[in-house]
């Protein structure tokens, strides 16, 4: 199986390509980036996948509204032409979506189906690249994560290890809550998708749900620091954009589908391991 990733040198396109050899299929770094249409099909002809992953994404939060075509045209254009094209192909897509297309305002845990209210750019720009990945290809996985973090790309962890690291007391907010999610996890989930005609909208993320706070306070445990970890509310942390504070999703849309993610405690323990961070 040819996977075409466009994306491919983000932590997540990484970790795919890592997996692909030990899932049977064909990792291919995409030549373009889908944002500008021209000679896209006769690319994407010419290297003939029987999917398309896009890992590719504008997520610099604190500067979207700033940078909002910048943000639409990799999360909204990008995705569209990308789309348009593996119908045109008969290929699936595989697009990587966000659970900030939620407000995080009804304090349950997100299903597929729950209302959408975005309330920043970058949520507004995933979500309209989810509805016209819908439209334009008839074999579409939408795939929801929280808090992607992996090797090679600034993170929550990498931030707070930085902080820690230089004997810095950490202040981390009690009230986000969410399921972080580790790309190489991710991936595997990912590539069981491309192999399958399960299509839909899926909630891919690390089994349970912690705050900022409480991660803080793991990554301290496991790597050994004497450093303060300080609950504080996410409104006192400076930022350029309103953010979702309660964005749980469920993942029982994978039941009898495909495996659930591991428990997020194993996946960062795993990913300080690979880091080098643990005692």
């Amino acid at each position: 199986m040819k996977i075409l990733i466009v994306g491919a040198e983000t932590a997540l396109g990484k970790a795919v390509m890592y997996f692909c050899p030990a899932r049977g299929c064909k990792g291919i770094v995409s030549a373009s980036d889908f944002i500008n249409d021209d000679k896209n099909e006769e690319y994407v002809m010419s290297v003939k996948p029987d999917c398309i992953i896009y890992c590719a994404s504008y997520k610099n939060i604190d500067t979207s509204e700033e940078e909002r075509q910048k943000a639409f045209k990799v999360n909204f254009e990008g995705v569209k032409n990308a789309a348009e094209v593996a119908e045109k192909v008969d290929a699936k897509f595989i697009y990587v979506s966000t659970d900030f297309v939620f407000d995080g305002a009804a304090g349950v845990k997100l299903k597929t189906m729950s209302p959408v209210f975005p309330v920043n750019i970058y949520g507004e720009s995933k979500l309209a690249g989810e509805k016209v990945c819908l439209e334009k290809c008839s074999k579409t996985f939408i795939v929801r994560t929280s808090r992607l973090y992996g090797k090679g790309e600034d993170n929550y962890i990498s931030r707070v290890l930085s902080q820690m690291k230089q004997g810095r007391s950490i202040k981390a907010p009690y009230d986000r809550l969410a399921s972080p999610t580790y790309v190489k996890d991710l991936a595997v989930l990912l590539l069981e998708m491309a192999q399958s005609e399960k299509y839909g909208v899926y909630h891919g993320v690390n089994e349970g749900y912690c705050s900022l706070y409480e991660m803080a306070l793991e990554i301290k445990r496991l790597c050994g620091y004497a450093v303060s970890v300080l609950p504080v509310k996410g409104a006192s942390i400076a930022s350029r954009e309103a953010e979702p504070t309660r964005c749980v999703l469920d993942t029982s849309c994978l039941d009898g589908k495909f495996r659930h993610l591991p428990p997020w405690k194993d996946a960062l323990m795993r990913y300080l391991e690979d880091e080098g961070e643990l005692l």
